[in-house]
Formats: C-alpha cells, sequence, structure tokens
C-alpha cells in the first residue's frame, strides 16, 4: 500500500502539463533518500526490519522507474472563455 501511494504521488507530479524542470529531480531526489535510508535498514540484525527495509526500498525504486517510464502528460484542456 505504500509502494501504491509513493508511484500514484510521483506519477501525479510527472504529469502535470506545466511542471517546472525542478520536479523531476525532486522526484529523483526524494526517492534516492528514501532508497538509502530504507536499504540501510535492510542491513539490521533485527528481521523485522531488514525485511522492511528491502521491502520497501525495492518497491520505492519501482514506482519511481515505473512512473517516469509509463507518465504521460496530462492533456491541456481547451479554454471555454471567448
Amino acid at each position: 500500500l505504500l509502494a501504491f501511494g509513493v508511484g500514484l504521488d510521483y506519477s501525479i507530479f510527472l504529469a502535470l502539463p506545466q511542471r517546472p524542470q525542478s520536479t523531476s529531480q525532486a522526484i529523483c531526489l526524494s526517492a534516492a533518500t528514501t532508497i538509502l535510508a530504507m536499504g540501510l535498514l535492510s542491513f539490521s540484525s533485527i528481521p523485522v526490519l531488514r525485511s522492511l527495509g528491502l521491502t520497501v526500498s525495492l518497491s520505492v525504486a519501482l514506482a519511481l522507474f515505473f512512473s517516469h517510464g509509463l507518465s504521460q502528460p496530462i492533456p491541456r484542456k481547451a479554454s471555454l472563455a471567448g
């Protein structure tokens, strides 16, 4: 559920029609820090933390990969004014 939420959030931000160039960089840095922090938990001697770290870091990495690969910009609606 966490990976689905993160992937959906990344995809929404990447699909905005007029997003700044820094949005993609911010998403990549956010994912990198999450992957690094959770990846460090995979070295824990406690089995629950090890599996949590491995699962979350892999799922965030896949969410980043698929959100960049599959998201397309949302087309802008035509203006109804005059």
